[in-house]
């Protein structure tokens, strides 16, 4: 009794460590995760403390945009072959921001796509054509 009365304590507790810092994220992040695992991309979600640090030390620190991070995923293909970064932020006026400091960035060879309140960051061109650009 005692012994599965732990079990399920631990589960519990387990079950909540491993929740991740993405637990109502919008479609647009379901719909550029599927992309990209569809396109060959193992994506891992990253936990609540990488979500706070990402925050921080890249978005505040490194960038200087004031947001709140929701979710955050980090991908690649092959281990190391194509890396991609996806970021969901509490608003679409973060993650236009975000791009915009990213885009002032100049020459880094970052490439995004932004999609409502989801940013999507990666070097590769053939990644960022899963993405068509749509004007209307």
């Amino acid at each position: 009794m005692k012994r599965n009365l732990l079990g399920i304590i631990f589960v519990f507790v387990l079950s909540i460590v491993l929740m991740s810092c993405a637990s109502s994220s919008s479609s647009a992040v379901g719909n550029m995760i599927q992309t990209l695992e569809d396109a060959g991309y193992v994506m891992e979600e990253m936990d609540s403390d990488s979500c706070a640090y990402y925050q921080t030390n890249t978005l505040s620190a490194t960038y200087g945009v004031t947001g709140e991070v929701k979710a955050l995923y980090h991908g690649y293909i092959n281990s190391s072959e194509r890396w991609v970064e996806v970021v969901e932020l509490k608003t679409a006026d973060q993650a236009n921001a975000y791009a915009q400091a990213i885009y002032a960035e100049g020459a880094t060879g970052k490439l995004v796509v932004v999609e409502d309140s989801t940013i999507l960051i990666t070097f590769s061109t053939d990644t960022i054509n899963l993405f068509p650009v749509t004007k209307g």
